[in-house]
Parts: structure tokens; C-alpha cells; sequence
């Protein structure tokens, strides 16, 4: 697929929910060498808009992971004789869940990034993965991740799609339920919410720092790095007052450190 002199290759990106808002913000705006085609609603009652002016040559299926499928198979039946590439979203699905279509190639592409609201902004800085049997594909996205803000690319087989994407929860949707447990039992505490989130943000952001920075064994700190049995059962003690989904995290913690080593690693 190749840009003609002067002209972008147009996107068309289907579902408005805040990552495909935020990829039709972005491209509302041309980059150098995409331009947004259309931006429709995954159920809308009509793709006829496709097929305007030849139809884009990319399109990005933005919807619910057990509608990718269904909605792909309606918006080619309506997309013009300029469509080469047909992409979704869904990190953890490989590319072959969209309709095999003559001439039209198949990728996954998956930002890391969390949009907690439509944000064309966010792109920037983030790490895209991109999975496809296609060369061709590899180097559009590439350039298109790129021009979006991306600062670097994965490039994985289908096969390890589910494992890569629950890293991505354990990354960011664990965090914000972190932040749960962290909300009960402020309450408990007697301590205002704001001011808990007011404290514990230079502490947060220097932990996730500390990960980011070298192996975790190496930046752990606090009773479990020590190995510090006593101060342990008195929160265990405290937190058998909260809901026992809460120690029962604790516990998971404590688990895992001892799984992996890092239990008195500060010894």
C-alpha cells in the first residue's frame, strides 16, 4: 500500500467509544500521511458512507471484542474498491477474527495506553503492538503508530496476544483497583479520601518509578522486603475489619512475594 503524491491515505474508523473517538481526533486532523475517511458509530443502522469516494484504504474496527467480528462483516459489505487494510483494536485477539477479504490485509492494533475519555493527546509517548502475517501491514502501522505519537512498536504472533494483554490489565486496570482497597480503607481509617490520594501521590509516583527503573527485587521496600512478620499480622489483624476481599489481596501479595523471592530480600 502506497501513498500517492500529496494525497493521504484515508482511515475510517468504526465505534465511538473513547479509544475510537480519540483515534478519529487524532486523525481528524491529518498527519503526514493518514487523513480520517469517516467516523461511524458501531451500530449504526447504515456503513453506506464506506463506500464515499472510493472508500478508505484503512479500516479500524474500534467496538466490544465479541462484536469485532460481526461489525467487520457489515462494513465490508459496504466499503469501496479502495480498502487494502483492515485492522481492530482488541489486544488480547488475534487478526484473523476479521472476515478473510480478497486484496484486503488483516492486523491487530493495540495501543498501551488507558482512556479513561476520548483523548487524541494520550497517544503520545505510547508503545503500540501490532500483529499481522503481512509485511505490508507491519510497515503501515508502523508509520501510522508513529505519526499517532507512538515512540515505539511490538511486534507479536497471534499465539501470545491473551498473555501480552493480561500484562496490560495487571498493569493498569489492577492499579485503579488497587486504588479500591487503598479507598476502603482510608475510610476505615477515619482518613478523607482526598487528603489519602493528596498523600499518597508522591509516594505512588516514586514506587512506579522505582518498578520502571530495575528489577523488582532490587526496589521493594517496606515489611515484606524485610521480612517482618510481626508489623505483617498487625495489619492482617486491622484488616480483618474490611470487607475480606481486601486481606484477601494482602494475603495474594504476600503470596507472591514469598512465590518469587522478594520476602526479606532487605534481610
Amino acid at each position: 500500500m502506497q501513498k500517492t503524491r500529496n494525497r493521504h491515505l484515508q482511515v475510517a474508523v468504526i465505534g465511538k467509544g473513547r479509544l475510537g473517538t480519540s483515534l478519529a481526533r487524532a486523525l481528524a486532523k491529518p498527519t503526514k500521511s493518514f487523513r480520517l475517511h469517516s467516523h461511524l458509530p458501531a451500530r449504526s443502522s447504515s456503513f453506506k458512507k464506506l463506500s464515499e469516494k472510493g472508500g478508505p484504504e484503512i479500516l479500524i474496527i474500534v467496538t466490544r471484542d465479541n462484536q469485532i467480528t460481526e461489525v467487520a462483516k457489515k462494513a465490508l459489505r459496504k466499503s469501496g474498491a479502495n480498502l487494502r487494510l483492515i485492522i481492530h483494536c482488541a489486544g488480547s485477539m488475534p487478526p484473523d477474527i476479521l472476515p478473510l477479504t480478497p486484496n484486503v490485509m488483516r492486523a491487530t492494533f493495540h495501543p498501551i495506553q488507558t482512556f479513561a475519555k476520548p483523548d487524541a493527546k494520550l497517544f503520545k509517548g505510547v508503545t503500540f503492538t501490532i500483529s499481522t502475517p503481512t509485511r505490508a501491514a507491519t510497515t503501515v502501522l508502523n508509520k501510522l503508530a508513529k505519526e499517532l505519537g507512538s515512540t515505539q512498536i511490538l511486534e507479536l504472533a497471534p499465539n501470545v496476544l491473551p498473555l501480552y494483554h493480561s500484562m496490560i490489565v495487571y498493569g493498569a486496570n489492577f492499579t485503579i483497583l488497587l486504588g479500591t482497597a487503598l479507598e476502603e480503607i482510608s475510610k476505615a481509617a477515619s482518613i478523607p479520601e482526598a487528603k489519602m490520594k493528596s498523600a499518597f501521590k508522591p509516594i505512588l509516583l516514586q514506587a512506579v518509578t522505582n518498578m520502571l527503573s530495575d528489577n523488582t527485587r532490587k526496589v521493594l521496600t517496606g515489611p515484606i522486603a524485610r521480612g517482618d512478620s510481626e508489623t505483617i499480622e498487625r495489619h492482617r489483624k486491622a484488616l480483618k475489619k474490611l470487607p475480606p476481599e481486601i486481606i484477601g489481596l494482602y494475603d495474594d501479595f504476600l503470596k507472591l512475594a514469598k512465590r518469587f523471592g522478594l520476602w526479606g530480600s532487605k534481610t
